[in-house]
C-alpha cells in the first residue's frame, strides 16, 4: 500500500489530536456531588460534569459541589463561592511539572471575596507540595496540609489545618505557618494575623475521619462517627480518612473493613461510596467493591458498576440533587431498588 504525502499529513493530524485530547483529559476532574444551585462557566453543573483548567464554579445559598481530580484532590466547594481551577496539570510521567492552582473569585463587579471550600490534598500535594497554592485576593496560602477548610467573609480569611500545615503568605511577602489543629485568621486590609488552637471546634468532617481511624475496624465506631454528618459530608469524610491512611495509621485492610462499615451504617450512599474510594485509591477497588457488596448486598450490581467507574474517575452513580427534587441512588442513576432488588435506596440528603 502506497501512503501518499496527504494521507500521511491526515494520520499525523489525527495522531496529534488523540494525544492532544488525552493530555487534555489527563489535566481533568469530575464532580460527583452536586447540591442546590451550581453552575460551571455560567452553564448548569451536574453529576459528571468535567472540571478542568480555566473552569470557573459559583455556588448559590445552600448550594455545594464536590470534585475529584485526576491526582485524587478532593475539593468541596461550599455556597456562594466563586472558585477557579486557574492552573492545573498532572501526568504521572512528569512530576515535576504537575501543579495546580486555586482562586477563590468575587463576584463579578464586586469588590468583596467570600466562601468557602474544603481540600484534600492528592498526589501534586503529596509529592510536588510547592506546586499547589490558593490564592485569595492579594494573599496566597501555600497548601503543606493534607486536610485543609478555608473560609473567607470579605477582608478575612480564615484557614484551619486539620492535618498537615500550610503557609499564608500577605501581598507584602510576610508569611505565616499553621500547623496541624490550629486556626490562621488573616485579615487583609490590615495585615493582622493570629494563629489559635481548634481542638475545641474542629472541622465536622475531619474529625470523623480521624474518629474513625482510631477504630477503623469497629463498626459502631465508624457508624457513630458518621452519624452527625449529612450524606454529603460523610463520603468527603471518606475520602479524607482513604487519602490520609497513611498519616492517620490506617492500613490497607483496616481501611477496607472501614469502609465496608460505612456502606452499613449508610446503605443509599453504597454505589457513591464504591465510586469515590476505587477513585481515590484504584489498587484496592475491588477490595472496596467487595466489603460494600457484602454490607449492602442488594445494590451489589450497582457497586460493581460503580467502583470500575470510579476507577478510571468516568461517570459517577447519578447522584445530583437539588432543593426541589433529589435524585435516588440506583444502578441506572434514575432511583427505586437496587440493582439487585431489595429495600429502596434511601435519597440522597443534605
Amino acid at each position: 500500500m502506497t501512503i501518499t504525502f496527504r494521507s500521511f499529513s491526515k494520520l499525523l493530524l489525527i495522531l496529534l489530536l488523540s494525544l492532544q485530547f488525552a493530555n487534555a483529559m489527563a489535566n481533568t476532574g469530575k464532580a460527583i456531588i452536586i447540591k442546590g444551585t451550581a453552575v460551571i462557566n455560567d452553564a448548569e453543573l451536574s453529576s459528571g460534569s468535567t472540571i478542568k483548567e480555566g473552569d470557573i464554579i459559583k455556588t448559590g445559598a445552600n448550594g455545594s459541589v464536590k470534585i475529584i481530580m485526576k491526582d485524587r484532590t478532593v475539593l468541596d466547594i461550599g455556597e456562594n463561592t466563586r472558585f477557579e481551577l486557574s492552573e492545573y496539570s498532572y501526568s504521572k510521567e512528569t512530576p515535576a511539572k504537575n501543579k495546580s492552582i486555586f482562586k477563590l473569585l468575587g463576584a463579578k463587579g464586586a469588590v468583596r471575596l467570600k466562601g468557602a471550600f474544603r481540600y484534600i490534598s492528592g498526589l501534586i500535594a503529596k509529592n510536588r507540595p510547592q506546586n499547589v497554592q490558593v490564592a485569595v485576593g492579594t494573599a496566597t496560602i501555600g497548601v503543606r496540609g493534607s486536610f485543609d477548610s478555608i473560609s473567607f467573609d470579605g477582608t478575612t480569611i480564615t484557614v484551619k489545618v486539620s492535618i498537615g500545615t500550610a503557609i499564608f503568605t500577605f501581598a507584602n511577602g510576610e508569611s505565616v505557618t499553621i500547623a496541624s489543629g490550629k486556626t490562621g485568621v488573616f485579615d487583609i486590609s490590615t495585615g493582622q494575623s493570629s494563629v489559635e488552637d481548634h481542638t475545641t471546634s474542629p472541622d465536622p468532617v475531619a474529625q470523623a475521619a480521624k474518629d474513625i481511624a482510631q477504630n477503623p475496624d469497629d463498626a459502631t465506631n465508624v457508624e457513630q462517627a458518621l452519624s452527625n454528618l449529612g450524606d454529603a459530608d460523610a463520603i468527603v469524610a471518606m475520602a479524607a480518612l482513604i487519602n490520609n491512611a497513611a498519616q492517620l495509621n490506617v492500613d490497607d485492610s483496616a481501611l477496607i473493613l472501614a469502609i465496608g462499615h460505612a456502606a452499613a451504617a449508610k446503605p443509599s450512599l453504597a454505589a457513591i461510596l464504591a465510586y469515590v474510594s476505587s477513585a481515590l485509591s484504584p489498587d484496592n477497588s475491588q477490595s472496596f467493591i467487595d466489603a460494600i457488596s457484602e454490607a449492602v448486598p442488594y445494590q451489589a450490581d450497582a457497586i460493581q458498576d460503580a467502583g470500575d467507574q470510579g476507577t478510571n474517575l468516568g461517570q459517577p452513580p447519578g447522584i445530583t440533587y437539588k432543593t426541589d427534587s433529589r435524585t435516588y441512588i440506583g444502578k441506572d442513576g434514575a432511583g427505586g431498588k437496587g440493582s439487585s432488588g431489595g429495600p429502596p435506596v434511601s435519597p440522597f440528603s443534605p
